[in-house]
């Protein structure tokens, strides 16, 4: 079993946040980690805690996730 890739690194700036469920708090994610004003990060947050359970990768950033970490 290979290792997960490396997330992208650099700033991270949230692009987009959204709360899904009404309780305050973001469980959608869209973010540029590289500085250049393009999502490459996805991230979803299912069972409503307050923490990313899916980070999807967008590394060509054509809008198709194009790997999966699991944080």
């Amino acid at each position: 079993m290979s290792e997960p890739a490396e997330q992208p690194q650099g700033e991270r700036v949230d692009l987009v946040t959204a709360d899904t469920d009404g309780d305050g708090r973001p469980d959608i994610w869209v973010a540029d980690t590289d500085g250049d004003g393009k999502a490459d990060l996805f991230e979803l947050d299912t069972d409503h805690d307050g923490t990313p359970d899916l980070t999807m990768v967008d590394d060509d950033q054509d809008g198709t996730p194009d790997r999966v970490v699991n944080p």
